[in-house]
């Protein structure tokens, strides 16, 4: 089975951190999915719920006649007190405390936010669900960077300490084949632009 996983584009307002907060796309970042989707061909489409993912999958699912099936376990980790809030904020009220989210996201949530073992468990959970389900096929899932990191680090084995060093840009696609017994594999990742 393959499954392709692609990043939402651009949101209205970047620059912020959006997990929980449902913000839609930008015009360019409408742009963006449709440029990452032109020519795929799947068998079925799974989308996070938030309007910045389930809005295009919704019009893709009509457009290609691909069923939808919207699943909360997709959704993007909540940034608790950092919701909607930009780096240069957060760096002013909270010197020190990006730095160590950024150097291990497992060890220095926001308050209140998801535990990224939290996020790391239920992305596992559907994965595992949605692929055991099925033996064969093509998958399109469309979610979010904190998703799309998680699923990197269960397919290679990697610690949640690492997650933050998986760039994944807005519009960007990796796929992953799991096998019907043994172990996943990156077949291949596309971070994004390097400018």
């Amino acid at each position: 089975m393959l499954v392709d996983i692609l990043r939402h584009g651009e949101v209205e307002r970047p620059g912020r951190f959006y997990g929980s907060t449902d913000v839609a796309l930008s015009d360019r970042g409408v742009w963006q999915m449709e440029a990452a989707t032109r020519g795929g061909a799947w068998d079925t489409i799974y989308s996070s719920p938030l309007q910045r993912c389930a809005g295009f999958a919704r019009r893709l699912s009509e457009r290609s006649g691909l069923p939808l099936t919207l699943d909360s376990r997709l959704a993007e980790i909540g940034f608790g007190a950092w919701e909607g809030r930009s780096a240069e904020e957060i760096m002013v009220s909270e010197p020190g405390v990006l730095e160590g989210y950024w150097t291990d996201p497992s060890a220095h949530a926001p308050e209140d936010a998801e535990p990224v073992s939290s996020l790391y468990r239920r992305v596992v959970e559907a994965i595992t669900e949605i692929t055991g389900a099925r033996q064969e096929g093509h998958l399109l899932l469309i979610t979010h960077g904190g998703v799309i990191r998680s699923l990197l680090a269960w397919t290679l084995r990697m610690p949640l300490s690492a997650l933050l060093q998986i760039e994944v840009a807005e519009g960007a696609t990796s796929r992953i084949r799991i096998p019907a017994s043994g172990r996943p594999s990156l077949v291949f990742h596309d971070g994004g632009a390097l400018c």
